[in-house]
């Protein structure tokens, strides 16, 4: 009994020390902004609509990166129906063409640039006409991995943002470079992927969350920048889904914004 009344406190401190960054936040007139992208639609599931109800309860926009080879007639008809949602491209097939020794990817260093360059754009093209203007013109490398070379070509055919994942500062900085390809990278991950896809955590999560107001109420040039929350609906479990519903609601609660990813790569909603 006593081991649950300090589980529970935990959980509540937790929480009350992410409420209390935020209100610091506001002594600096800073607004945190979020956004949440969420990787390999393909079709719609229990899990999905799981997703749906919860965003659509605290009017969160959905960003889903959609793998265009693999989309089924039942996501085509989940987004028809939606409103506050976008379409981001996520791949071609999300197949692995790593060696054996390398780390996946589907858009790696031992690919033919032009080859990688064309599926990219056949993707943009599937869910351009599937998706119509729910489609953004928004690339996102299966596994968070690319090709450095193929940044600098994205603009040519019609790709106008990327988002891969903010795993070192050093990456952070180095994708900012790639003008004008407007670059919004993940922050934080909440699958630990390294322990059988399982949840990272409350307490590391929200502790992570806090480091990066802290960056940015430090860092003025980095206000503008959103905190990216990486989600998978698909191998999400109840602790995943109920973190996300008290993010959703804590950080409204206490003012801050979630941002939809049309206007983060358009600059409209």
């Amino acid at each position: 009994m006593k081991e649950k009344k300090d589980n529970q406190n935990l959980l509540l401190n937790n929480w009350k020390n992410f409420s209390n960054e935020l209100k610091e936040c506001k002594k600096y007139n800073y607004i945190p902004y979020f956004w949440i992208r969420d990787d390999d639609a393909i079709k719609f599931t229990p899990n999905l609509k799981k997703f749906s109800i919860i965003c659509k309860k605290y009017n969160i926009p959905m960003n889903l990166a959609v793998i265009p080879k693999l989309i089924e007639d039942s996501l085509i008809e989940f987004v028809s129906n939606e409103k506050n949602i976008y379409i981001l491209i996520h791949g071609l097939r999300h197949l692995n063409y790593a060696n054996k020794n390398q780390k996946k990817s589907e858009f790696g260093s031992n690919r033919d640039i032009e080859t990688m360059l064309l599926e990219i754009q056949k993707g943009l093209e599937i869910n351009k006409e599937t998706f119509g203007e729910k489609s953004l013109p928004v690339f996102v490398p299966p596994w968070n991995r690319v090709n450095n070379k193929i940044l600098n070509q994205l603009i040519n055919i019609g790709i106008i943002g990327f988002s891969g994942i903010n795993s070192t500062s050093f990456l952070r900085q180095q994708f900012k470079s790639y003008n004008p390809l407007i670059i919004r990278n993940a922050d934080i991950d909440i699958i630990n992927w390294k322990s059988n896809k399982s949840f990272m955590g409350e307490e590391l999560l929200l502790k992570s969350i806090i480091s990066e107001i802290k960056v940015r109420i430090k860092n003025i040039h980095l206000r503008s920048e959103p905190i990216c929350i990486l989600s998978h609906h698909e191998i999400m479990k109840n602790e995943s889904f109920k973190f996300i519903e008290n993010l959703f609601c804590n950080s409204i609660m206490e003012g801050a914004e979630w941002l939809s990813s049309k206007y983060l790569f358009l600059g409209s909603n």
